[in-house]
């Protein structure tokens, strides 16, 4: 069952990735956030009826809950809140049809204690210039006195999955907030003149390239794998597609990669570019029903630096 109502820690560190939306106090004043969350699941059937049923709380975004009937071939399902006392819980979910017809409702309750000692995961990373702390504690949960009716019938619950997470996460709040990326454009020519081959970098730099060459159109053959010229030059093979089979065999192909001197650039609103051209240059041997074929490009490794006033600092 997917787990999509619950605004958790880990969730809330996407924000602070994203956009630091959650408002700092100072510029020099970290953010800090804490959550404790409580989710409990449990899946029971009887005769054709399957019904999973989820509830859950957090103490920044409020309580849930979810339910899911499959009767045979149907399914019916609804989302609704959950209510909280101390460790009990119960929740009322109507469920309807794909169509939106109302198929009945599902009921839940029951209470909760502590199972096992807490097990706490830290990390620490940056994103950008700005300092990240997440920290989780989670508890698994024992589970008692539950109840479980789909319109009237009680259910006697097969399975059942509960956890309290009390979560932190702190960030910093720069004047000025740093983004760093890249980008590897290019331009190509090629012997077969059937057009531009596709160049990527599976990592970051050019140490290696994902190329995809198309060397006949008629049957369609191309070549594509790693080519990792970082020392200067490679030699190796690539594997062969033709007309759809990627199991065609392989191509032998030789590169060479030549670095030009690095030129910087910064426009007026805080962006930084560092360009460093590289001939690259690719031979693939030829085969029954293709040419040898020699791509020449120049690549330009791009590395951009965002400089962005914090608005909230």
């Amino acid at each position: 069952m997917e787990r999509t109502f619950v605004r958790s820690l880990s969730a809330l560190t996407a924000v602070a990735a994203i956009g630091l939306t959650v408002a700092p106090a100072s510029a020099h004043s970290p953010t800090r956030v804490a959550d404790t969350t409580v989710q409990i699941t449990c899946q029971a059937t009887a005769g054709g009826t399957e019904v999973t049923v989820e509830v859950a709380r957090s103490d920044i975004a409020g309580t849930a809950s979810r339910a899911e009937v499959t009767v045979e071939d149907d399914t019916f399902s609804g989302d609704g809140t959950s209510d909280w006392a101390g460790t009990s819980f119960r929740s009322t979910i109507p469920v309807t049809t794909h169509d939106g017809e109302p198929a009945g409702q599902v009921s839940f309750s029951g209470s909760y204690q502590s199972a096992s000692e807490p097990v706490t995961n830290e990390s620490k990373f940056k994103v950008g210039n700005v300092h990240v702390v997440e920290r989780h504690s989670e508890t698994s949960l024992g589970l008692n006195g539950l109840t479980l009716v789909y319109n009237g019938q009680e259910f006697q619950p097969d399975r059942c999955d509960g956890s309290l997470t009390e979560g932190y996460l702190s960030y910093t709040n720069p004047n000025i907030n740093i983004t760093r990326f890249s980008r590897l454009p290019y331009e190509c020519t090629s012997t077969n003149g059937i057009g531009w081959p596709y160049i990527d970098s599976p990592v970051s730099g050019v140490d290696e390239l994902y190329v995809d060459v198309l060397l006949a159109e008629e049957p369609v053959i191309s070549a594509r794998g790693i080519v990792a010229a970082g020392s200067g030059s490679w030699t190796g093979s690539l594997l062969r597609s033709e007309d759809g089979d990627d199991d065609a065999g392989v191509v032998d192909a030789t590169a060479t990669l030549v670095k030009h001197r690095q030129t910087q650039a910064k426009d007026g609103e805080g962006t930084h570019f560092k360009v460093t051209p590289y001939d690259f240059t690719l031979q693939l041997a030829g085969g029954a029903a293709w040419e040898p074929t020699t791509v020449q490009c120049t690549l330009y490794q791009t590395a951009i630096t965002l400089h962005t006033p914090n608005p909230e600092a």
